[in-house]
């Protein structure tokens, strides 16, 4: 019996008892495997493209820390899935059953997984186009780019070609939505009854929660030294997800500073050219403040 047989509408593959649950085949193992293929190919173009965006800069293509790299990217990759699957689960879960004949369900259905689709792909190009500018994966900066989204939108208007990047995410979206759907046609699905599917997303609950323990975004410090292979290493997803939880963002690595010994040599002259310096350790600022009681209005004390 096949999905869109002329007598579906009156009954649905899912209530022949013949059929087998496939949602795994048709729904979570694709999107799996596309993301880990999107990550393989973010990892090799962010790599391609480090000396062409940062004159000077070099990705490491040892062996052995391409290796770890590619590896932490596909543990990230499996940790934001993780989610993703979870969540769909659960609503699985709630769904009753006569609701899945319902036709203005099923549409919103296809809708979502559209949009799911959509946000997949433009949160790819979005993460390239991020790494072009700062040479990171999303950080706390792409979490204040939705709080400031007015001047977000703007620069991003001005600075990359918006139509023809939304035109590509929009196809390549079609081209893995209809693929996905045409799994519909191979895989006849009887809906499984609440047990199962409480069964089915408890371990997906299970799952996520190990690996959310498991893995850390600062285990990308390990991959290599080369800050290019960490960065290149990271999720799209799974990095704005830590960034909007850890609420930081390391100000050494995107603001200009100088060594400590130059800053305590600026302080030293600035205050010692005013107040006495007081005897200590060669950084040390400690000082005598004169008495304010005999300063005239002008602000000088005398003899200053």
């Amino acid at each position: 019996m096949k999905l869109f047989s002329k007598d579906a509408s009156r009954k649905p593959p899912y209530t022949d008892p013949s059929a087998r649950d496939n949602y795994l085949y048709r729904r979570i193992i694709p999107i799996l495997l596309l993301l880990l293929g999107m990550n393989f190919f973010a990892t090799l173009l962010k790599a391609a493209t480090v000396r062409t965006f940062f004159p000077g800069a070099r990705f490491s293509s040892q062996f052995f820390t391409l290796v770890k790299t590619f590896l932490f990217g596909t543990m990230e990759t499996v940790a934001a899935f993780a989610w993703i699957a979870a969540i769909m689960l659960f609503f699985r879960l709630i769904i009753p059953d006569k609701l899945q004949a319902w036709r203005p369900f099923q549409a919103l259905c296809k809708l979502g997984l559209f949009l799911l689709l959509f946000v997949i792909f433009l949160s790819r190009v979005s993460e390239f186009m991020f790494w072009r500018e700062f040479g990171c994966s999303f950080n706390f900066i792409a979490v204040d780019y939705l709080i400031y989204t007015s001047e977000m939108l703007l620069n991003i208007w001005h600075t990359f070609p918006v139509v023809p990047l939304l035109l590509l995410v929009l196809a390549l979206t079609g081209i893995f939505y209809i693929f996905i759907r045409s799994l519909d046609r191979v895989y006849e699905e009887r809906y499984p009854g609440f047990f199962k599917r409480l069964t089915a997303f408890g371990i997906s609950v299970l799952f996520t929660f190990t690996l959310f323990n498991l893995v850390d975004a600062r285990m990308a410090e390990k991959v290599s030294s080369n800050r290019y292979n960490q960065e290149a290493a990271k999720n799209d997803l799974y990095s704005f997800g830590a960034a909007f939880l850890a609420n930081n963002l390391s100000y050494k690595d995107f603001y200009l500073v100088n060594s400590e010994a130059d800053i305590a040599d600026f302080l030293r002259n600035h205050y010692g050219k005013k107040d006495k310096l007081l005897a200590g350790s060669g950084q040390s600022i400690r000082r005598h403040v004169g008495s304010m009681k005999n300063t005239p209005p002008g602000g000088r004390r005398p003899g200053a």
